[in-house]
């Protein structure tokens, strides 16, 4: 996946839903290139990232989120994170990984992309 168009401090939105059958802890963990800045919605007044009431945890480091949520049967869970594109260039975007937190056997894992951030 490529995509290209965005500008420098041009702020943009990745929304990552997860479904099951079974009702199983669960943890994702998404991570970003050095070229974007993470928007960390608990320290700002953002509610359009804002999804508290969604996850038990929430680890915001610099280059990287880890979510810890439970996943009742049936249900869906959402997830909004705010980024910032910091610098100009080409950038590989990582795959985005969802496991059971207590069973690292079982995983599921995104296509890994490439984005283009213009200066």
């Amino acid at each position: 996946t490529y995509l290209g168009g965005l500008y420098v401090y041009q702020s943009s939105y990745i929304t990552i839903c997860e479904q099951n059958e079974k009702s199983i802890p669960r943890t994702f963990t998404y991570r970003f290139s050095s070229g974007w800045e993470i928007n960390n919605a608990r320290l700002f007044s953002d509610n359009t990232t804002n999804t508290n009431d969604q996850f038990m945890h929430q680890d915001i480091r610099d280059d990287r989120i880890l979510t810890y949520f439970d996943l009742p049967r049936n249900t869906t869970r959402t997830f909004r994170v705010r980024l910032q594109a910091a610098y100009g260039g080409d950038f590989v975007l990582p795959a985005i990984l969802c496991e059971p937190m207590y069973n690292p056997d079982a995983y599921a894992r995104t296509a890994a992309g490439r984005v283009k951030v213009i200066d």
